[in-house]
């Protein structure tokens, strides 16, 4: 009979460990964005957030009547705050103060980025000419009280060659409560005219799932690692000392 040495059992629980703690990695990140709705909890670590990575993160698009391109991007707080940051607007010395107005600022508006373009006519660019519309799937639904913005510039991109777009900052009213709550499954805005309607939706189904299991699965990881850990305990405790034919195989701790 052969005698299994304590590094060998040592090799292998922490194979077993590895495997385990990477997939736990793996399944951590969430398949779509989690909006964030524990504002005053942003702390120095957001100040580092990827301000161009959110953007993208949370940003729709869609093709529009007379051959007009929108973009709209909800203004995630994370994304506010990262803005500022961008701006030199805040830093870890004022993050509180700033927190705490940014908190009640979405309390009564809910933000968004609009961008329209067109690849020759600017007058099509005016967002007055449509009306807009947030809701969500608890049946709120809010219009329009803030616009800003809009001024034409013409972009040159690889993809659209020359094209005018203009940008606009608008706000929902949110009757005096953030519009966004941790159990919210989606939000979309309503662009509407002449009796046509476009919808963009951002669905965060799976992500608040991810989100309401992440204790649990952390607890199970953390069960299975610790049980692998004591699995390698006790086969080191336990490991057979044999003789084979011809001499002794002493078993030592390497």
């Amino acid at each position: 009979m052969r005698c299994v040495s304590s590094r060998a059992i040592l090799v292998i629980g922490v194979a077993l460990i590895i495997s385990v703690c990477g997939a736990a990695a793996a399944d951590d990140v969430p398949a779509v964005p989690i909006p964030t709705t524990d504002i005053p909890g942003l702390g120095p670590e957001d100040l580092e957030t990827n301000y161009y990575g959110l953007i993208v993160e949370w940003t729709q698009k869609a093709s529009l009547d007379d051959n007009i391109s929108v973009e709209v991007c909800y203004v995630d707080p994370k994304l506010a705050l990262a803005s500022a940051v961008v701006d030199g607007e805040v830093s870890e010395g004022n993050l509180q103060e700033y927190t705490a107005l940014l908190e009640e600022s979405y309390a009564a508006r809910t933000p968004f980025r609009v961008r329209l373009s067109h690849g020759s006519d600017t007058q099509k660019l005016d967002i007055s000419a449509w009306d807009l519309t947030v809701k969500n799937d608890k049946g709120a639904q809010f219009e329009v009280v803030d616009v800003s913005g809009g001024e034409p510039e013409l972009r040159t991109s690889y993809s659209r060659g020359t094209y005018y777009q203009a940008e606009y900052n608008v706000a929902f009213a949110t009757s005096g409560k953030q519009f966004m709550t941790p159990d919210t499954r989606w939000i979309s805005v309503i662009l509407s005219k002449d009796g046509v309607s476009h919808e963009l939706k951002w669905d965060f189904s799976s992500g608040v799932a991810v989100e309401e299991s992440y204790a649990f699965e952390n607890a199970v990881k953390g069960v299975s690692v610790g049980s692998l850990m004591l699995l390698c305990l006790a086969l080191i405790a336990t490991r057979p000392r044999t003789e084979p034919k011809g001499g002794k195989c002493r078993c030592t701790t390497d």
